[in-house]
């Protein structure tokens, strides 16, 4: 897995990429901060963590394979529905809605190192 800290100058990651995902997470996620995204050839996955309320990491799996109802009808209750919904917004916003580069590929996004949380 190739790993990018988009917060390293070293990294090579656009400054206006990075800032774009973190306000476009803030608008999905209000009162959350993203921490990394997974992305693979079958699902990605959105980690974030609830700061202040708790420091505990919360992971979301999308597939862009499913339907956005057929995703929905594995979710139990009204908040993991909200939270699923806003992933798949959150990703397609920023590009992420395909998994074909990732088949072979796959990357993990970290933007908030765990030694940092």
């Amino acid at each position: 897995m190739r790993t990018v800290y988009p917060n390293k100058k070293s990294s090579g990651y656009d400054k206006e990429d990075l800032e774009l995902e973190l306000k476009k997470f803030q608008e999905f996620f209000p009162r959350k901060r993203l921490l990394a995204l997974q992305l693979d050839g079958f699902s990605h996955h959105v980690i974030y963590d609830d700061i202040p309320k708790t420091p505990k990491a919360h992971s979301i799996e999308v597939s862009f394979y499913m339907s956005e109802s057929e995703e929905l009808s594995h979710c139990m209750g009204d908040e993991n529905r909200y939270l699923q919904k806003a992933a798949r917004g959150f990703l397609t916003a920023i590009g992420f809605n395909s998994h074909i580069s990732f088949q072979g590929n796959p990357t993990e996004i970290i933007y908030v190192n765990p030694e940092d949380r």
